[in-house]
C-alpha cells in the first residue's frame, strides 16, 4: 500500500481541527470566504458585536434587511464551526454575566430592579440565578402563543441552540454531542444558538441599577467573553474520544 492508498478521513463542518484556511494579511489577497476560520475569542467578539448592532437599529425602529444584516455577512465571511463557536460561547457568556450582575448587586448593596421571575425567589443567590433565567427562557417557548405565532419547527430550533449552550456550560461533552454532530444541519443549530442569546439578553436586561433596563443591546454591548475561549473545540475532541 501507497500513501496514496490510504484513504484520507472526511472532515466535517464540526471537525475542531479542520482549521480552514488562515485569514488573508492584507487586502490585497482574497481568499475563499467560506474557508476562514478564526480564533474563538474573535468569533465570539465578531457575533457580540453583530447582536448589540442589529438591537440597536431595531431598538431605533429600523427596518432590517436579513440579506444585509451584520449576521448574515458572518454566514459567509465565516465557517460553520465558527460561527458556532462564537453563538455558543455568547449564550455561555450570558449566563455566566447574570450571574455576576447579581453577585455584584449583592456585594456592592445597591438597590436593584429585580424581574418577577427573580423576585418572587427567596433566599435568592447569584448561582440560583442562571438556572432561573433558562427556566424562563424555557417557559415562554413551551407558551402556546408563542408556538403558534413562530411555529414548531422555530421553537424546537430555539430549544436546540438553549440545549448546546447548557451542555457547554456544563463541560458535558456526551450531551454537547448529541446536538452538535456532523448529521447537525448547522444553518439549524447555529440559528437557533443565536436567536436564543437574544432571548436569553432580553430577560438578563431586565435586572437593573437605579431603573428597570430595557435596552437589550446594552447587555450584549457590556458582554464580556466566559473565561475559557476553547471550551467548544474542547468538548468536541472530548466527544471523539
Amino acid at each position: 500500500m501507497t500513501m496514496n492508498d490510504i484513504p484520507q478521513a472526511p472532515t466535517t463542518w464540526c471537525d475542531p481541527d479542520d482549521v480552514g484556511a488562515p485569514l488573508p494579511e492584507t487586502d490585497e489577497v482574497e481568499a475563499d470566504p467560506q474557508t476562514v476560520q478564526i480564533p474563538p475569542a474573535e468569533s465570539f467578539e465578531v457575533l457580540r458585536r453583530a447582536s448589540e448592532e442589529e438591537l440597536r437599529a431595531q431598538e431605533r425602529g429600523e427596518q432590517l434587511n436579513p440579506l444585509e444584516s451584520g449576521r448574515a455577512a458572518i454566514t459567509i465571511a465565516l465557517t460553520p464551526l465558527c460561527q458556532l463557536e462564537g453563538a455558543v460561547m455568547l449564550g455561555v457568556s450570558l449566563l455566566e454575566a447574570v450571574a455576576k450582575r447579581v453577585e455584584q448587586v449583592d456585594e456592592d448593596a445597591v438597590e436593584a430592579y429585580l424581574p418577577d421571575w427573580l423576585f418572587d425567589h427567596d433566599n435568592l443567590t447569584a448561582a440560583d440565578v442562571p438556572g432561573l433565567l433558562v427556566e424562563r427562557v424555557r417557559r415562554d417557548l413551551a407558551d402556546p402563543v408563542v408556538v403558534s405565532t413562530m411555529g414548531e419547527e422555530a421553537v424546537e430550533q430555539l430549544r436546540s441552540g438553549l440545549s448546546a449552550i447548557l451542555a457547554a456550560q456544563r463541560h458535558d461533552a456526551a450531551e454537547f454531542s448529541r446536538h452538535v454532530n456532523p448529521d447537525v444541519d448547522p444553518e439549524w443549530l447555529i440559528d437557533g444558538c443565536q436567536e436564543i442569546c437574544v432571548a436569553l439578553a432580553a430577560h438578563a436586561a431586565t435586572i437593573g441599577w437605579q431603573r428597570p433596563e430595557v435596552d437589550v443591546s446594552n447587555v450584549f454591548a457590556s458582554l464580556d467573553m466566559a473565561s475559557e475561549p476553547d471550551l467548544v473545540r474542547t468538548l468536541l475532541r472530548q466527544a471523539q474520544q
